[in-house]
């Protein structure tokens, strides 16, 4: 891999990291409430456990999701960059836009803003199925006299919920920024 692939990459990953952490206060607070209901447990108590669950998916989960995604997907992304190639010889850049698909990233090529934007709302799918595979164990620790499957029901329900938002959040940011540039 060369290093300029792998600096934009890394770029793209603090560049996910850094959008999330001043959004998780806000997620933290919404998911709070869909637990102090599940769970009829105390405003700090479920305040407590959102808090450490959010901050421990957004940490680890965003960083391993995406490093998973990437290793999974650069095989695939150059046997079809090489096809395009061969098929579509005058394209520019196959690889690059491929890889912009894939990460939500700006690698050097000519690949346009709203592909980048679609990307980073793709990846909030993956993002989407770690943060409940961190954080149901970690809320469950914290109610463990709450039925597990209440629990994991919450985590699911909550979860769907304010990803729904962050996208719906991107997505209006981009639209608006476009209507900005006109």
């Amino acid at each position: 891999m060369n290093q300029c692939l792998l600096a934009n990459t890394v770029t793209s990953l603090f560049g996910h990291l850094f959008f999330m952490v001043p959004l998780v206060w806000i997620v933290i607070l919404i998911e709070m409430i869909f637990i102090k209901k599940a769970t009829q447990g105390s405003t700090i108590r479920a305040f407590g456990s959102c808090t450490v669950a959010n901050l421990v998916s957004t940490f680890v989960g965003i960083p391993v999701t995406w490093i998973l995604s990437f290793f999974i997907s650069i095989p695939s992304l150059y046997s079809v960059s090489v096809i395009l190639d061969k098929f579509f010889p005058g394209l520019e850049n196959n690889t690059s836009l491929l890889l912009s698909l894939m990460f939500g990233q700006s690698v050097p090529s000519r690949t346009p803003g709203h592909v980048e934007m679609f990307a980073t709302i793709f990846l909030l799918i993956p993002y989407y199925y770690m943060t409940v595979v961190i954080e149901y164990p970690l809320i469950r620790y914290f109610f463990r006299k709450v039925e597990p499957q209440r629990i994991k029901k919450t985590v699911i329900r909550m979860n769907r919920v304010t990803y729904f938002l962050l996208g719906g959040l991107m997505l209006a940011v981009f639209v608006i920024g476009e209507l900005m540039d006109r």
